[in-house]
């Protein structure tokens, strides 16, 4: 989406191609997080259990992202936001077309 370069060779661990902005891999965890939490049928007492070990997840995968040279920081967080609206509206149009009647032609 943004033209900016990776991190130098010399900071990175891992020589990836094309530009950073904003990190897909970040951008996935979050949409799959965001999907998983709202679309499973957590119990109710586990739910904040729940969202601590996916947000751990989430986080420990961005710094990896980040401490193998792959991504900027910023990077990570523009993708973690990215992954958060695409996550929040697949729920959303989900759940509108769950509720939406099935129309059955009359032939």
């Amino acid at each position: 989406m943004i033209q900016r370069e990776r991190p130098p060779v010399d900071l990175s661990v891992v020589q990836v191609g094309a530009f950073s902005m904003p990190s897909t891999v970040a951008a996935m965890t979050a949409a799959v997080a965001v999907t998983a939490y709202l679309a499973l049928p957590w119990p109710t007492e586990r739910r904040r259990w729940i969202v601590g070990v996916i947000a751990m997840l989430v986080v420990s995968i961005g710094i990896a992202m980040v401490y193998l040279g792959a991504h900027w920081p910023t990077d990570v967080l523009a993708g973690w936001g990215v992954g958060v609206g695409v996550g929040g509206v697949v729920m959303s149009l989900a759940r509108v077309t769950v509720r939406r009647p099935i129309r059955r032609s009359s032939s």
